[in-house]
């Protein structure tokens, strides 16, 4: 059977990594999940994480390591190189080369024919590391903050790779603007992807008058204009529910803005639910509201997952146009596209959906239309294991 190791950062993973997993096993590819941490009670067939190492057996892997002694040794010049200005950094670099050597020892023995990490810091700091002690290739996915943030790295990475994968268009063009010409054939556009059937389109008259926003509670998902966007309807005699999905940092402002602005009987935050739950209130609402910015330093979305979950419940959509989201919403074909942080722009495409049933019913056809033919998980998981070439 061919195999495939994967670096995390944590698990559980994120939903789209999970669906990206579930999707190559479904193409008879064996994954192995190593992850740098988890949280919870993770439950997972074959997991390794570095908390479940212990002692002893990192030491007999660094002896093993040690066998190895010009892999090992160009690893260590390589995170000298790229953190010695940064101490912490460096130390932490050094802890995953650690790490590394123990996850590859286990790896040896799966007969894996590549390891593939996700982002760009350390589960590809860890996967390069992995592939040298082993002299088997690594690839790696990259999404958003490790493309337009965190990043001064990347180039090398990248160099380092036998293939990359982008998400986005958007992604992949930041990212061949760090590299050499000649390093531009490693970068590969391969979208995530999701099940449609996970997300059924509603029955005949379930749709309320709520907007729905769903996402981490950060800066770059932009919640405060659509906290300005609902005060101006309010104001204007067309108040609407609202109804935010997600947890984060910036619980309290968003908290303390919603009732500053008046907004306390209509505006709820509703924290962190499962994926069925999520799926529950997409039937119920009437508007999917996505108003995505650009952080101060530079984060941004790639192609929000929650856009792919809301088209194949057949949600209709308003978007910010930021990092990838204009590649999936075209402006009155796929949903309403607005410009970032303007909020009148944004009231004006919620009310215009709401008023108007058969313009959001065409929207969301042509959504969940383009999602199925473009962001199956299965095909696309497909396309991941052509340009990674783990196989061949």
């Amino acid at each position: 059977m061919n195999r495939v190791a994967y670096i995390l950062a944590r698990y559980p993973c994120e939903t789209f990594i999970e669906r990206e997993i579930r999707a190559l096993r479904a193409r008879g590819v064996a994954v192995d999940i190593y992850a740098l941490r988890v949280t919870g009670h993770a439950i997972e067939s074959g997991l390794t994480s570095r908390a479940g190492i212990g002692l002893a057996e990192t030491f007999i892997a660094m002896l093993w390591a040690l066998a190895r002694p010009l892999c090992l040794c160009n690893s260590v010049l390589t995170l000298v190189a790229e953190q010695w200005r940064h101490p912490g950094a460096f130390l932490r670099s050094l802890r995953n080369v650690i790490t590394a050597a123990a996850f590859a020892r286990r790896i040896c023995l799966t007969s894996a024919a590549a390891v593939h990490a996700h982002f760009g810091g350390e589960p590809a700091a860890v996967a390069r590391t992995i592939a040298s002690l082993l002299t088997i290739p690594y690839t790696f996915s990259i999404h958003a903050r490790d493309i337009f943030v965190e990043n001064h790295t990347l180039d090398d990475r990248i160099r380092c790779a036998r293939a990359v994968a982008a998400c986005t268009q958007a992604g992949a063009r930041h990212a061949l603007d760090l590299l050499p010409r000649e390093f531009h054939g490693r970068v590969h556009l391969v979208r995530h992807g999701l099940m449609p059937a996970e997300y059924p389109p509603p029955g005949a008259n379930a749709r309320g008058e709520t907007v729905l926003a769903v996402g981490r509670l950060v800066e770059k998902k932009g919640l405060p204009v659509l906290l300005q966007a609902l005060k101006l309807l309010h104001d204007s005699g067309h108040g609407l529910d609202c109804t935010i999905l997600g947890d984060g940092p910036e619980r309290h402002s968003l908290e303390c803005s919603i009732h500053a602005l008046g907004l306390a009987a209509s505006a709820r935050l509703a924290g962190s639910v499962p994926p069925d739950a999520v799926a529950a209130h997409m039937a119920r609402a009437a508007v999917l509201a996505v108003p995505s910015v650009i952080a101060p330093d530079g984060d941004r979305d790639g192609l929000p997952n929650v856009i792919l979950e809301a088209a194949a419940a057949r949600l209709p959509i308003v978007a910010s146009d930021v990092g990838g989201i204009g590649e999936f919403i075209i402006d009155g074909h796929t949903g309403i596209l607005v410009p970032p942080n303007d909020p009148p722009a944004l009231a004006a495409a919620i009310r215009r959906l709401i008023d108007a049933p058969a313009l959001r019913e065409r929207l969301a056809n042509a959504a969940a239309r383009k999602v199925a033919l473009e962001y199956d998980a299965v095909e696309n998981a497909g396309n991941l294991i052509e340009k990674m070439a783990w196989f061949s």
